[in-house]
């Protein structure tokens, strides 16, 4: 059987973050502002070009988390 690789930093914050604005009854919106900040902490600023160049932009890679 593969196991499952585990997960990233990053990922467990993301998710975290995401639980927590869930939890607190959040709107969407503001769980994806708690998941762009996020993305601004733990992705440094030189990888941001790599980051957007991927998903666009900030906004864009955040709304793929939800």
């Amino acid at each position: 059987m593969d196991q499952i690789p585990p997960k990233s930093k990053l990922s467990r914050a993301l998710e975290s973050i995401f639980a927590r604005a869930l939890r607190a009854g959040r709107k969407q919106r503001m769980a994806r502002s708690g998941i762009e900040h996020a993305i601004e902490f733990f992705i440094p600023k030189p990888h941001w070009s790599i980051q957007e160049r991927c998903a666009g932009d900030k906004k864009k890679a955040a709304g793929a988390f939800l």
